[in-house]
């Protein structure tokens, strides 16, 4: 893998693409905004889960093997992704804006067995993601997560939390840590 100090070298180079949000010994989680036509060179990914901030049309191709992929993305989509290392080109005519939650621990726990209470959009070893939609969301246990605001997303709709229930008011994703 490349970062971080291919990461580093490309946030100096474009300050504005990539912006820490929150970060601590759990998790990265940066908002990235790619515009029309801009390219990015190869860079990694720790695993972790993307949420679309817009309608968006990417190619991407993995690195060593140089394997095709992307495609087309709507707002609100949730994605897991595992541990990559890419060059990266929005094709479409939208700014790509996504809010990514990067893993800082390469182990799943012991698997956990939470009821939903809200409708799961995909879960696995690491993370379980969760739709919301103003309700408060109670836990048999304490949680530890992030949360995205789908209706004030970048910096303010981005949050930490550590708690027994969390109160959305919105429609939100919660990305539970395990």
């Amino acid at each position: 893998m490349l970062y971080p100090v291919l990461l580093a070298a490309l946030l100096a180079q474009a300050p504005d693409r990539e912006v820490v949000l929150l970060e601590n010994d759990v998790v990265r989680v940066s908002e990235i905004r790619v515009a029309p036509g801009v390219g990015e060179p190869a860079h990694s990914h720790r695993r972790g889960v993307t949420v679309a901030l817009s309608d968006y049309d990417n190619q991407t191709i993995t690195l060593p093997e140089r394997k095709p992929g992307g495609g087309h993305t709507r707002f609100g989509e949730v994605k897991w992704a595992e541990p990559v290392t890419h060059e990266a080109r929005n094709s479409g005519t939208t700014v790509q804006r996504v809010i990514r939650l990067e893993l800082k621990h390469d182990q799943p726990p012991a698997p956990i067995n939470l009821e939903a209470v809200a409708k799961v959009l995909f879960e696995n070893a690491w993370v379980r993601a969760v739709e919301l939609r103003g309700e408060t969301t109670p836990r048999p246990a304490k949680i530890r997560a992030v949360v995205v605001d789908l209706a004030s997303p970048g910096a303010n709709g981005v949050r930490w939390i550590e708690a027994e229930s969390l109160q959305v008011s919105t429609h939100a994703v919660r990305i539970e840590l395990k």
